[in-house]
């Protein structure tokens, strides 16, 4: 199976405003080479607290997380402007370029991941967002805007996104691993042509930024709220992992069993975007290992 998911999304699922169709090729503003995208290989520092890890460890994989983040972020319909220092707006598609500080919660990554900073730094929306809630939180000092490229008209992939869930969805029930596969490898594809590929039908190199860094917000919030919860978070890696003890999976899976709604949903199946599956089960001498290693 061939899915040319770029074609897809100008001849069947183009995200219309007022009857319009977005501008497929705009100029991107100077400062798109520039924005930061969040990403960790993190592991917990050995000098907290030590954890009970006697009834092993889970390493979680997201299901489809881009295609989750892809159906919910907000992405400029028109060309990006430049609207200088204006005030941050969650609901306006963009960059901004933003004071960074210091992250002082040890236990956990920082939500900017754990590459160094400078002082001043272009972030998406998606990523401003998430630190406007730690302001509101008690745990980011301000969010400083010292210039801004945005857009006024906004819209979402959310047609083209389930679009694609659908054929996935068609192709895991199938029990068609190649299926899936080259599903998934469609997806990811068309969301990094889009944002690299000059001479490709859609060169929006804002619309990629927005959804890789809204799948790196989702999966942060998910950590976050599990450790809110009082769910270890042992690790994360390439962005879409994440490690706790499996007490805490079998926690999660009891809780939902029971109605309730756990900060990490586990769908073995896959079926569920943005839920996690089992990648692999480590007990503490493994896990210390690897660590250590």
């Amino acid at each position: 199976m061939v899915l040319r998911a770029l074609d897809r999304l100008i001849d069947t699922t183009p995200p219309r405003l007022r009857g319009r169709d977005p501008y497929w090729r705009p100029t991107p503003p100077p400062c798109s080479k520039s924005v930061r995208e969040p990403a960790w290989s993190w592991r917990r520092p050995n000098g907290l607290e030590p954890l009970d890890l006697t009834g092993g460890v889970t390493v979680l994989d997201a299901n489809a997380a881009y295609l989750a983040a892809a159906s919910t972020v907000e992405v400029a319909h028109g060309r990006l402007i430049n609207t200088k220092g204006r005030e941050f707006d969650p609901r306006v598609p963009g960059y901004w370029h933003v004071e960074i500080f210091p992250w002082l919660v040890p236990d956990i990554v920082s939500p900017l991941g754990t590459a160094k900073y400078p002082d001043l730094a272009w972030l998406t929306t998606p990523t401003v967002a998430l630190l406007a809630r730690l302001v509101d939180d008690g745990y980011w000092p301000e969010i400083h805007v010292t210039d801004s490229w945005t857009s006024v008209d906004r819209c979402r992939l959310r047609h083209w996104s389930e679009m694609i869930s659908g054929i996935r969805r068609e192709a895991l029930l199938s029990g068609d691993r190649d299926a899936v596969e080259s599903v998934k490898l469609a997806y990811s594809q068309a969301i990094t042509t889009m944002g690299i590929d000059k001479k490709s039908m859609i060169h929006r190199p804002d619309w990629s930024q927005h959804i890789r860094t809204q799948h790196a917000a989702n999966m942060w919030r998910k950590m976050w709220s599990a450790r809110g919860s009082g769910l270890p978070v042992l690790g994360s890696s390439a962005v879409d992992e994440i490690v706790t003890t499996s007490s805490a999976v079998r926690w999660c899976l009891d809780n939902a069993a029971k109605g309730g709604r756990p900060p990490l949903r586990i769908d073995p199946t896959g079926l569920a975007l943005g839920s996690f599956k089992v990648k692999k089960t480590l007990n503490a001498e493994e896990w210390s290992a690897r660590e250590s290693g």
